[in-house]
């Protein structure tokens, strides 16, 4: 939970600059709902998983799903390069 309370400023703190001022409001919304959402949708479905196939697999498709998350972060972000 310490790394949650450091992570949201952060996220937020990105998000907010990363946006035209007039809509960060709209992008606050939905970061915040998307994420209520998210966290409902895990304990839900979560506890279906863990019973159908255990832990293990929870975490590893877990950990699949972060690192796509992480690629496509990086798609969308990289710098656009100049052509030569």
């Amino acid at each position: 939970m310490a790394l949650a309370a450091i992570r949201q400023p952060a996220f937020t703190v990105f998000q907010q600059e990363s946006i035209p001022p007039r809509w960060r409001t709209t992008m606050a919304g939905a970061a915040a709902t998307t994420s209520g959402f998210g966290y409902a949708i895990i304990a839900f479905g979560g506890g279906y998983i863990i019973e159908a196939v255990g832990y293990r697999s929870l975490f590893l498709g877990s950990a699949a799903i972060s690192v796509l998350g992480v690629l496509v972060f990086w798609a969308c972000i990289r710098p656009a390069t100049e052509p030569v």
